[in-house]
């Protein structure tokens, strides 16, 4: 387990785990099931925070060796707004892979389920609009608008739209992302004796520069706040 590559949802279409940890919204157990065939339970580990990373996580953007930005900024434009793209990348071809249902939902068309589709991602998430497009059979009709209630109602990070330039602590990043590399998911998955291995990856982690980045981040965490009240 410890050097297996798959994501969690890979490993329980599988038939391989039984849990795994992900980012949870209104409609996780839905998705989890359509992506892996299995009925699951979501568990709520934290409460959730709107934080930068998150909403910085997946963007779309202009390559600045674009022969055309214009062009590629109105097909981007469109994607945001195109249903039949967004549910191309994220369902597949319609009649094929899915199909419309009477209450306009997305399912799976007959004699064809998640292990045997040929084409299904449901990680509308990461893509331009899924707003814009189907969701999938098993959400309630009305699952975009408790998005936006609770995208509206998560705790907010006091730290909300501040962004680490790690350019000062580029070297002390490059050899954390090492350690992190070697220590993670052994301990992760508990291939290693725990207490001795967090004590040995935490002292790794300080000798690798971790400090220097503390203070590096808090630094421009303070001037940020002090700007931005």
């Amino acid at each position: 387990i410890a050097v297996n590559q798959d994501s969690g949802e890979i490993k329980m279409k599988a038939g391989n785990c039984f849990s795994f940890i992900t980012n949870v919204k209104p409609n996780t157990a839905v998705e989890k099931l359509a992506q892996t065939g299995y009925e699951v339970e979501v568990l709520y580990l934290s409460d959730i925070m709107k934080n930068t990373n998150a909403v910085n996580a997946s963007l779309l953007c202009i390559a600045n060796a674009s022969k055309d930005p214009a062009k590629a900024a109105r097909f981007l434009n469109w994607t945001y707004q195109s249903g039949e793209f967004n549910d191309l990348i994220n369902w597949g071809i319609k009649g094929e892979d899915w199909i419309e249902t009477e209450d306009g939902m997305a399912a799976y068309p007959e004699g064809v389920t998640a292990s045997s589709v040929g084409y299904h991602n449901d990680f509308g998430f990461v893509y331009p609009n899924q707003f814009a497009g189907h969701a999938w059979q098993g959400n309630p009709p009305d699952i975009w608008k408790q998005y936006q209630q609770y995208n509206s109602g998560l705790m907010v990070s006091k730290a909300y739209g501040f962004t680490f330039n790690s350019t000062p602590v580029a070297t002390e990043e490059a050899q954390l992302n090492s350690v992190e590399d070697q220590y993670k998911k052994d301990l992760a998955f508990g291939a290693v004796e725990t207490d001795e291995a967090l004590k040995d990856f935490n002292e790794a982690l300080y000798a690798a520069g971790l400090q220097t980045v503390i203070e590096e981040k808090q630094q421009q965490l303070d001037a940020w706040l002090a700007e931005n009240n």
